[in-house]
């Protein structure tokens, strides 16, 4: 009760009103100041939840990228191991040691698609470099000494065949694919004397000219819809004179097989609405996809004309009793 009564004789100073009215304008402005600050801190509170979402939101993306752009099939990239700053040594299952085989089995996760049963792998393997050999006996003076490509080999399904006759036939094997965890496996398990190496999707091999006798590949022009020419010429460079090439093409036959499978989702995926839509090969050819991944339909008579602008020779030959739907072409350099 005093002190209210002595603080209200002593505002009737000026002097001590005045010092009054600035400490109370400077509380009200304190007061302000704190408000300010306490809805700064706020909103650099949400502003910084706000970017560790949108980061965690751009890792989530470019996880998914490099997820999806690392597992094949991709046919027009070249594919490394990861897309990672940093890149580790791939971690592969065991191979898989088959009594009598003098190389590893790839695991089946690097099989690509190709038959997860051993005995199968095995047996698929060799029946397609078989009748790789017989093209090759037909149409080349000796078999000896040559220097033999495996243009796609994957992790080395057929590719392991031909090593075995090597040591007699006195074969120089080279592998290249695209997938470069495939070619990594390959490099880990297989011997020295089979030279494997990471390609590219540009037309661009590592080879002197005129250095290979053979090169041949297995379902590879079926998903060249870019380039696919220029990839011609370029094995054409490579090949010696008089040098073979064997490739399998998607033509008439490959067409019904997708149609008859045509309510199977690979098949869907590959050529969507155009299975339902056409029962025979509607054009010349048909190049379906993007850069992702593509399927390439060539009639056999028009196969035959483009490739005779490059080659000499050119035979078109139906699919093999077994395992595949694919032509073969076989040209000459």
């Amino acid at each position: 009760m005093i002190e209210r009564i002595i603080r209200k004789a002593a505002l009737a100073f000026p002097q001590v009103r005045r010092l009054k009215e600035q400490r109370d304008d400077a509380l009200r402005r304190l007061e302000v100041l704190e408000r300010q600050v306490a809805e700064a801190a706020a909103r650099r509170s949400d502003e910084t939840v706000q970017d560790q979402r949108a980061d965690r939101a751009v890792q989530r993306a470019l996880e998914a990228v490099r997820s999806e752009y690392t597992v094949l099939p991709r046919f027009a990239y070249h594919l490394p191991m990861d897309y990672a700053a940093e890149t580790l040594p791939p971690v592969f299952d065991p191979p898989v040691i088959v009594e009598g085989e003098s190389l590893p089995l790839p695991p089946p996760a690097e099989r690509h698609g190709h038959a997860g049963g051993d005995a199968e792998y095995l047996e698929w393997g060799r029946y397609e470099k078989d009748l790789l050999v017989r093209f090759m006996r037909d149409r080349l003076p000796s078999l000896d000494g040559l220097s033999i490509m495996d243009f796609g080999c994957s992790s080395g399904r057929v590719l392991r065949h031909f090593h075995t006759d090597a040591a007699k036939t006195k074969w120089k094997l080279t592998g290249v694919d695209v997938s470069a965890r495939r070619i990594e496996w390959m490099r880990r398990h297989f011997p020295r004397d089979i030279n494997v190496y990471t390609g590219t999707f540009l037309p661009i091999l590592p080879f002197e000219d005129n250095s290979l006798d053979v090169i041949y590949g297995m379902s590879v022009f079926t998903h060249i819809k870019y380039l696919w020419d220029t990839w011609l010429l370029e094995l054409r460079r490579v090949l010696k004179p008089g040098g073979l090439l064997m490739q399998s093409i998607h033509t008439e036959h490959a067409w019904r097989f997708f149609v008859a499978h045509r309510q199977e989702a690979w098949a869907r995926d590959a050529l969507g609405p155009m299975l339902l839509e056409h029962a025979a090969l509607p054009a010349d050819y048909v190049y379906f996809g993007d850069l992702d991944k593509n399927q390439v339909f060539w009639k056999e008579k028009i196969a035959a004309e483009f490739w005779s602008r490059y080659y000499r020779d050119v035979e078109i030959l139906p699919p093999p009793e077994r395992y595949s739907y694919q032509s073969w072409v076989i040209a000459r350099k």
